[in-house]
Formats: C-alpha cells, sequence, structure tokens
C-alpha cells in the first residue's frame, strides 16, 4: 500500500509541475513577450505591457478576461477622458482631486462596476502626471495596456491553462487515507470494548477532518472553476472529483451516524459484528480510492452493510454531523 501511495504522489507531482509553478514561467516569459511587442511597435513606455500582464494573471481563465476586459476598458475610459488637456493641467493635489472626482462622478452616475472606476481612475492619474514629463504616454498607455491583455489572455487560456483538478483530487485522497485509517481504529476500540474510552478522541478526529471536507468542497468548487474556459480540459476530469467528494462526504456523514448508535454495552458478537464491517470499510476505501472509483456508490455501499438511511450530501447534512459531533463530546 505504501508504493502504491508513493506511486500516486510521483505521479500527481510530476503531472502538476507546470501548474505549480505557472505564476513564475508565465510572469517571466509573458514579460518579455509583452515588452518586446511593446517596443516593436514603436512604444516609448514598453514597461506598461508587462505590468498589464502581470496584473492580468489571475487564479482562473474566467478572472484573467474578466480583469483584462476591465483593465482594457478603464485605461480607455481614463486616457479619453483627460488625455486630450492633461499638458494643460498643472499637477497639484487640488488638480488631481478635481479630476477624480469628476470622472469617476460620472462613471459612477453611469452605474459602471467599481472594478472598472479603479482602472479608469489609474490612467487619469497616471496620464495627468507623465504628460507632463513624457510626450506620448497617454497613446502609449493605452496601446501598450491593450498588448499586455492581449498577452496575458493568451498565456492563460493557450499555455498551460489552469488546471486545479489534480490539487483537489491529491487532497481528497490524503483525507481518505486518514479516514480509512480513522474507521479502522474504531473498528480495534470495537473488539477491545474501548469504545468508550477513545470515542472522544475519534470524534475529535471526524470534527477535524469534517471541517476539511468543508475546505474540500471549496477545492472542488474551486477546481470546477479552474476549468471553465479550458480548451484542454475534459469535463470527466472535474466529475471524476467531485465523485470522489461526494463519495467521501457520503461515508463520513454515515460513519458519523454509525458511532452514535453504537454503545460499549453492546454483546462481544455484536460489537465484532460492526467491527468486522468498519474493517471492511475502511480496505475498501483505500483500495477504491487508489484505483480511482471510489463514488458515491462506494459510499452507499457502508450504508448498506449498517442499514443506515442515505443522508443528502449538502452543508446541511455536514452541519447536523457537526452538531452531532460537538454534543457527544459534550455528554462525556
Amino acid at each position: 500500500m505504501a508504493q502504491q501511495a508513493s506511486g500516486l504522489m510521483f505521479k500527481q507531482e510530476n503531472g502538476s509541475v507546470l501548474q505549480r509553478t505557472a505564476v513564475v514561467w508565465k510572469t517571466s516569459l509573458g514579460s518579455m513577450a509583452a515588452w518586446e511587442i511593446a517596443r516593436f511597435t514603436g512604444s516609448n513606455h514598453p514597461y506598461l505591457a508587462p505590468l498589464t500582464l502581470i496584473l492580468c494573471l489571475q487564479v482562473t481563465i474566467g478572472q484573467s478576461l474578466r480583469f483584462a476586459l476591465y483593465r482594457a476598458l478603464g485605461t480607455l475610459i481614463g486616457v479619453t477622458m483627460v488625455g486630450f488637456f492633461a499638458k494643460d493641467v498643472p499637477v497639484t493635489g487640488l488638480s488631481l482631486g478635481i479630476a477624480l472626482f469628476l470622472s469617476t462622478a460620472v462613471m459612477n452616475l453611469f452605474r459602471l462596476k467599481d472594478l472598472l472606476i479603479h482602472q479608469a481612475a489609474l490612467s487619469i492619474l497616471f496620464v495627468l502626471y507623465f504628460e507632463h514629463h513624457s510626450a506620448g504616454y497617454a497613446i502609449d498607455r493605452i496601446k501598450d495596456t491593450l498588448i499586455g491583455c492581449v498577452v496575458a489572455v493568451l498565456f492563460m487560456t493557450l499555455i498551460a491553462p489552469p488546471n486545479d483538478t489534480l490539487k483537489a483530487k491529491a487532497k481528497l485522497e490524503t483525507f481518505a487515507v486518514d479516514f480509512a485509517e480513522m474507521v479502522g481504529r474504531a473498528a480495534q476500540a470495537l473488539r477491545t470494548n474501548d469504545l468508550d474510552s477513545t470515542r472522544f478522541d475519534v470524534n475529535q478526529s471526524l470534527s477535524a477532518l469534517l471541517s476539511s471536507l468543508q475546505q474540500l468542497e471549496q477545492d472542488v468548487t474551486q477546481a470546477k472553476l479552474s476549468l471553465t474556459l479550458n480548451i484542454y480540459a475534459k469535463k470527466e476530469e472535474v466529475n471524476q472529483v467531485q465523485r470522489l467528494f461526494h463519495g467521501l462526504q457520503h461515508a463520513a456523514i454515515s460513519f458519523i451516524s454509525l458511532l452514535k448508535a453504537l454503545r460499549s454495552e453492546d454483546a462481544q458478537e455484536v460489537r465484532n459484528h460492526w467491527a468486522d464491517i468498519l474493517d471492511a470499510v475502511s480496505s475498501d476505501i483505500r483500495t477504491a480510492v487508489y484505483d480511482s472509483s471510489f463514488s458515491a456508490a462506494t459510499a452507499k455501499s457502508l450504508l448498506t452493510r449498517t442499514g443506515l438511511r442515505e443522508e443528502a450530501h449538502s452543508q446541511t447534512a455536514l452541519y447536523e454531523a457537526r452538531l452531532l459531533i460537538e454534543s457527544l463530546e459534550q455528554s462525556r
């Protein structure tokens, strides 16, 4: 099992090396490309292109596209508002304040997005200042900003686009191993009639695991978002992660319900019966996770074995499960 786990981790780490280092090589290569394109087009302020690119490299493709759009439109609006008379306005705190107040008030009147207003305000500030010190800054700001936006979008969509499914799956598999170990400990406690003395420890661990489940749900959601607009993405990748998450969620909630029902005063034969079931479930979870077949169907086998009713995998079920743990801890 250890060799199987290490092999899985090696494969995941190598498979995600481009994703883990994306911020490094996308920032450096993209900045280099944006700078050279800006220089090729005759810009005297080529740094504006890589500056925009760095700002546009967001976590997901959708976020990058959104920021690039607002950056480009905000720059165009801001430069248009003050570019024609920037050289005629003395740069003082008062003039800057008046210019920003009037321009942002107009944009707010038209109910433009705050991010768009922020980007326009930045352009107004820099154009008012740099037009007095560097001719052609306003035009370069529009052109180089567009260059940076285009290069950023190309890097995000065509060159190793974000894909958080491997990271989410690795976290789920780590959770599954810990959960399977916990189920095994509960089985051992049943056989030795030591459930009462270990119940607090198990419940405390379950509480931590359920907190992890809630975080994992966010990771799964992020993984799904990272595949939005990803032209290379396979829908089955995120579906597999979602099945794994829902299956583990099912099993965890069912296990909590089972712990509540078990009592140390149960006959040894009954306790051994449940211990055998839990050992089998622990083994099933480990095996199914490593061969990527664990899903809600696998979790339902736990429900079938224990005779428990199926719980909906929802925030409500998780909340009720945590309340159950807290009540068990307080009862000691």
